[in-house]
């Protein structure tokens, strides 16, 4: 066998291995992930998170307990961005100039980090703080 004839087949083999992990997985701009608290019907309240290139607007939300949020993701940036909340398995992918929407009723109280997967490691990220209501007022 000749040199070209090996590396020809090694190059051949590495295509195939590429092809086969992009198919199994989910492509980029795909949305997986399940969340962990149900859904209502009818959402008390909708936020618009805009991803930007390598931040997200706003940074910081904050949320009341059983409170159901529509979150209107935008992808304002160049490039494809995730919103995704390990705690509440969330990953939403959008690819540039794309919107979607994730619905989710808050049924427990805490803080979780928002991020884009591609650019968390410069800091896209974003908190997320589940608060006890305020106490209607008493006349």
């Amino acid at each position: 066998m000749s040199r070209i004839t090996i590396i020809v087949g090694i190059v051949a083999v590495i295509i195939i291995v590429i092809l086969a992990v992009y198919l199994v997985s989910p492509g980029l701009y795909g949305t997986y992930g399940t969340p962990q608290q149900p859904v209502s019907p009818t959402p008390t309240r909708e936020i618009e998170v805009k991803l930007r290139d390598n931040y997200f607007e706003p940074q910081t939300i904050t949320i009341s307990l059983n409170e159901t949020v529509r979150f209107v993701l935008k992808n304002e940036g160049r490039v494809g961005h995730t919103f995704t909340i390990d705690e509440l398995g969330i990953n939403v992918r959008l690819a540039p100039g794309e919107t979607k929407t994730v619905e989710i009723t808050f049924n427990k109280t805490g803080s979780y980090t928002f991020y884009c997967i591609p650019h968390k490691a410069i800091d896209m990220i974003g908190n997320l703080t589940i608060v006890m209501p305020a106490p209607a007022p008493k006349y």
